[in-house]
This record gives C-alpha cells, sequence and structure tokens, in this order.
C-alpha cells in the first residue's frame, strides 16, 4: 500500500477532521451511519424509560399533561429510528445528519420538559428527575459516540434548563446541585463525548486498515500486529472511559444523598434542623387527619440561657446545647419520634400518635434526666442547667392547620416560664391516667 493510504494509528481529531488521505474521509462520511445503527436500541430504551417517568409523574402533574409529555418524548426517537431505516437504504443522503442533531436536541427538550412538571416542593422528585437526566445522557453519550454535535444538543437543552431553574430556586442544596450540573457535571459529559468520539473514530479508522493490512503479505505483517496492539489499547482506553463514567455517576448520586442528609441536620448539636422538623411536622399532621390520631408537641427551652453565656462563654453555651440534644434524642424510642433544633436556645420534640398526657410524661422524664445531669449553671435558683416545657397535643380537623398545635404548645411553653421555670405545662391537661399508656420509656 502506498504511504496515503496508511495513516497513523491514533490519530488527533483534527488529524482526522482536516486529513484527505482516504481513510480519514471515509470515516467522517461514515459516522453518522454507524451513529444510526443504534436507532432501534435507542427507540426501546427510550420508549422504556419514558414508561417508567410517566409513572413517576402521573401522580405529579395532571394526566392530559402527562400523556402529552408521554407522546411527544418519543417522537424524536421514532424520527431517528425512520432516518437510520432511510440512510441504510440510502434514500436519504446528507440531510439525514442535520435531522439527526436536530432530532436529538428535540428529544433533550422533552426529556429536559420532565423536571418542570413536577413541583417544586417537596424537592425530592426534582432531585430524582436530576439523576433520571444524568443516567439518560450518560446512555445518550455512549448511544451516539459518532455524533458529539448531537450529544451536545441533547445535553443543552435536556439538562441547561432544569440546572438554571435549581440555582434560582435560592434553596442550598438545589443551588449546590443546580451549580454542580452546569459547571461540572455537563461539561464532564461533554468532554467525555469528545474523548469517546475520538477513540470511536481511531477505532473505526484502525479496524479498516486493519482489514487493509490483512490482504498485504510479508512486509504489512509487522504494521497490522502493531495495529492491533494500538486496537486493543484504545478498546481498553475507551471501557476505562466508561467505567471512569459509571464510577463518577454513582459518585455523584452518593454525594446528592449525603448532601440532602446534611441539609437536614443542625450544624452545632447534629440533630435534626428547623427545616426539617417543618417539613416533618407538616408531613405527620396530614397523616394523623387522615387517620384520625392524636400529634403531640414539646417546646424545650433553657432557662436563664443567656446568663448562662455571659458566665461561661459561647463555646460553654454550645457545649450546653450538644449535651441538651443528645438527652432529647437519647429520650426517644419510637422511630417516628423527632427532636429538632427549633431555634437559638430552644428545641422542640415531634410525637406521633400520642395524646397530651403521655407527651407530658415523656417532658417530665426529659427535665428529671437533664436536672439529674447537674451541669454548672450558678445564677440560677437550684444551681444547676435547667429547661421549661411546653406541651401540646390534637387530633387534628379538617378545619385546622398545625399552627394550632404550635400556639398551643408555645403558650404552655410560655405558662411555664412565668410559673417559675424547671417545670412541664401540658395544653391541654391530662384526663385520666390511663392517657399515659401509649407512650412507655
Amino acid at each position: 500500500m502506498s504511504e496515503q493510504a496508511n495513516p497513523t494509528p491514533s490519530p488527533s481529531l483534527v488529524e482526522i477532521y482536516t486529513s484527505r488521505e482516504r481513510l480519514f474521509v471515509e470515516a467522517r462520511s461514515n459516522r453518522f451511519l454507524e451513529a444510526y445503527r443504534h436507532g432501534t436500541i435507542d427507540l426501546a430504551s427510550n420508549f422504556a424509560s419514558a414508561v417508567v417517568l410517566t409513572l413517576l409523574l402521573a401522580g405529579q402533574a395532571s394526566a392530559p399533561v402527562v400523556l402529552a409529555w408521554f407522546v411527544l418524548v418519543n417522537i424524536p426517537s421514532a424520527l431517528r429510528a425512520l432516518l437510520h431505516r432511510r440512510l441504510k437504504s440510502r434514500r436519504l443522503p446528507g440531510s439525514a445528519n442535520r435531522l439527526l442533531i436536530a432530532a436529538l436536541f428535540c428529544s433533550g427538550v422533552m426529556w429536559g420538559l420532565s423536571f418542570f412538571l413536577v413541583p417544586v416542593s417537596p424537592p425530592e422528585y426534582r432531585l430524582l428527575i436530576m439523576l433520571w437526566l444524568a443516567s439518560s445522557a450518560a446512555w445518550i453519550a455512549s448511544a451516539y459516540g459518532f455524533v458529539p454535535e448531537g450529544i451536545f444538543a441533547w445535553l443543552v437543552a435536556a439538562m441547561v434548563p432544569p440546572g438554571f431553574a435549581m440555582l434560582a430556586t435560592g434553596d442550598q442544596i438545589n443551588f449546590v446541585l443546580g451549580a454542580g450540573t452546569i459547571v461540572v457535571y455537563i461539561p464532564a459529559m461533554m468532554l467525555m463525548a469528545i474523548n469517546n468520539h475520538r477513540f470511536l473514530m481511531q477505532n473505526q479508522i484502525a479496524q479498516r486498515l486493519n482489514a487493509e493490512l490483512a490482504n498485504e503479505l510479508g512486509e504489512g505483517k509487522v504494521h497490522v500486529e502493531n495495529l492491533n496492539t494500538e486496537l486493543a489499547a484504545d478498546l481498553t482506553r475507551r471501557e476505562q472511559t466508561e467505567i471512569e463514567l459509571r464510577e463518577a455517576k454513582e459518585r455523584a448520586e452518593q454525594l446528592a444523598k449525603e448532601l440532602e442528609k446534611l441539609s437536614s441536620l443542625d450544624g452545632l448539636t447534629g440533630i435534626a434542623n428547623r427545616r426539617r422538623f417543618d417539613y416533618t411536622l407538616e408531613r405527620e399532621w396530614n397523616r394523623a387527619a387522615r387517620a384520625q390520631q392524636p400529634l403531640a408537641l414539646i417546646l424545650v427551652d433553657i432557662d436563664h440561657f443567656k446568663e448562662y453565656n455571659d458566665r461561661y462563654g459561647h463555646p460553654g453555651g454550645d457545649a450546653c446545647l450538644r449535651q441538651l440534644a443528645t438527652l432529647l434524642e437519647n429520650s426517644l424510642r419510637r422511630g417516628g419520634d423527632l427532636a429538632a433544633r427549633y431555634g437559638g436556645e430552644e428545641f422542640a420534640i415531634l410525637l406521633p400518635d400520642t395524646n397530651s398526657g403521655s407527651a407530658a410524661l415523656v417532658a417530665e422524664q426529659i427535665r428529671e434526666k437533664l436536672e439529674n445531669l447537674g451541669i454548672t449553671h450558678d445564677r440560677t435558683p437550684r444551681g444547676v442547667l435547667t429547661a421549661s416545657f411546653g406541651v401540646s397535643a390534637m387530633t387534628p380537623e379538617a378545619s385546622q392547620s398545625f399552627d394550632a398545635l404550635l400556639g398551643d404548645a408555645d403558650r404552655s411553653l410560655y405558662r411555664a416560664k412565668e410559673m417559675g421555670r424547671n417545670r412541664v405545662v401540658c395544653d391541654p391537661l391530662p384526663q385520666t391516667p390511663e392517657d399515659n399508656e401509649n407512650y412507655v420509656h
């Protein structure tokens, strides 16, 4: 063979797209046909993913909107499958290349639209949709490696609008994930797509050249062996790239879980923060209303905490808050109970399926445990750290909101402070001793 027909085994993308050598020209002209070979598989995968996501969206958006989205999201993949058949029969030449990129862009638009079909709150569904889009991006990058411009079109259409939407929410975890999507994930996917495309084009060229060299005798034998070695190395690099992509996806999913967990914890005490308390209170209130079961709330306020900070300093005050938080956590026995930092030196305990008598018993046990800890506080009558407790419980009615429960507990706490602190005040008061039987420590 002439030197013109023997390109370097691992050419760069610049060489592949600027060289006039025959193998490079053939590789460029055939890359869209190679991409279309995935048309049928992509159609089936797109349809299956759309079915699953439609079931997820069914409970979050109106049925006509979800059905319209299901139909529209499958049209671009059906077009890609049709273009594959036409191009294979040579009945639809160069224009099919532009149509493929347009179909991938439209597909990305429809998949990105699914993010906006779910409500902003609670955020779990939107986080799930973003993870779903990240998984779909990995599939698109793998299936259409011969057409990186199509991958870019899909990524921009599917993930940029949701990424900016998450940035605009003002929520910390959404902001971090939105920034990570736009600044890290999308550029990383594009870089991976470029590297993957280079490997695929190199492999295609190497395979064609290897087939030609296989027909040569004598001096061509050594060259074929070298090309086979290069081809094996390229395949290994591609496999390694795919492994790294899967690992990066797993790390991203784990990071999302960790960020979600951290966003619900108080940074100082390590127990649930106010955000998680508000969310849990609303959820348990609605559940109690459906089941017609009582829901109890205990508000806890450290007595003379400002004087404690003045006397022992803010580090001592922080240590005091951590000790009380640990005591509250260890005093709860049921999985549904929640202890949270409500604000400053104030804490809250939520007790599902618990009446006022049982909640008052829990509060009294915690009060005694705190007093028995003997944390020195020489600016209180007893010389040790104490706390006041406001207790309230009610069975929600349709006309009520959980603000009624908060208001009762807050009034009980205020009365406890007025009556001299270091005591439990319950509103309403327990009616009978049997009220204590539902919650035993």
